[in-house]
């Protein structure tokens, strides 16, 4: 089982979502109907709290780039310092006292540079250490772990019910058969047939192939009694092991996504035990307001309601492709 939390101290939540069914964070059993929505949007609130982060860096970087500056500046100063000092020192060489003194100022101005370079320096490490931190251990990206949720969501569902009709042939075939094996007086309109049958009963019962000219050789190239159909029909084992349920939910075979430049899911493509199953998503306000899916001459589109960014209700309709 696969999970993940939105913390609420970098723009989440505070939930938990997993790939499972549980009633309460999972995404199986159409808990990807409340949750995936509330997913998306705390991956849209980490990812802008991931930016307001990154900008606060790039100040950082701003702030050490002008203190960068006022150093150089401090260093300019400090060497224009030092050629007054030169000029002092030349004017004092006579008194060593006031060479001594001016001595005392050079270094104290090469002391001030390199407190200011070293400051400087540290700086620019500290911003390089947060960089690679943010880099090495945040992933603004955590919206590829709902393609993972998406692809393992399974419900049992039955898009050809249609085939019951061959159940519903053999009823009425077996409740035919009753009926002419039933009294003839029960039969009704069929009387003249049944009597038609017992006076010509000796000349049916040796009707055969042979008995009737040319029907041997119209038959000949004809399918042969007993054959296979090919795969173009269902066997009866295959329409009973057909899956029950909701079309629009049944479990894939296969899915394709498909992104926009900003990494978002913009559709999808199933295959559906050799259908095909399209769904195309419309986004408001960077949330998904609106799916449309394509499945067998039908189409389902839901439309969400959001409240503050939390998915509040989901409304669907069904038409028929024209």
């Amino acid at each position: 089982m696969a999970q993940v939390t939105f913390p609420e101290d970098i723009g989440g939540d505070g939930n938990t979502y997993s790939d499972d069914a549980d009633p309460q964070t999972g995404m199986e059993n159409g808990g990807h109907r409340l949750r995936f929505i509330p997913a998306m949007a705390n991956i849209v609130g980490v990812g802008l709290y991931v930016k307001a982060y990154v900008n606060n860096l790039a100040q950082l970087e701003q702030q050490v780039a002008e203190n960068t500056e006022r150093a150089q500046t401090a260093r300019v100063e400090a060497e224009a310092l030092y050629g007054d000092l030169q000029a002092v020192e030349s004017a004092a060489a006579a008194t060593l006292e006031n060479k001594n003194l001016a001595v005392s100022a050079r270094q104290g101005a090469e002391e001030a540079q390199g407190a200011a370079e070293s400051a400087a320096s540290n700086a620019a490490s500290e911003v390089g250490a947060a960089l690679h931190t943010h880099v090495g251990e945040a992933d603004p990206h955590t919206q590829y772990a709902t393609k993972t949720q998406l692809e393992s969501h399974e419900n049992n569902t039955d898009p050809h019910s249609q085939y019951a009709l061959r159940q519903e042939t053999q009823a009425a075939l077996a409740s035919v058969n009753a009926l002419l094996q039933s009294d003839d007086t029960t039969l009704d309109e069929l009387q003249e047939i049944v009597e038609y049958i017992k006076l010509n009963r000796a000349d049916l019962d040796a009707l055969n192939i042979d008995a009737i000219a040319g029907l041997r050789a119209a038959l000949e190239g004809k399918a042969a009694l007993v054959h296979t159909h090919d795969d173009r029909y269902y066997t009866q084992q295959q329409i009973d092991n057909q899956p029950k349920g909701d079309p629009w939910t049944r479990s894939a075979d296969t899915t394709t996504f498909n992104y926009d430049a900003d990494g978002l899911i913009t559709g999808m493509t199933e295959n559906v035990g050799g259908y095909l199953r399209t769904t195309t998503y419309t986004y408001s306000g960077g949330v998904i307001s609106q799916s449309s899916t394509e499945f067998q001459g039908r189409v389902r589109t839901e439309t969400y309601t959001y409240d503050s960014g939390t998915l509040q209700q989901s409304t669907a309709t069904i038409t028929e492709v024209p």
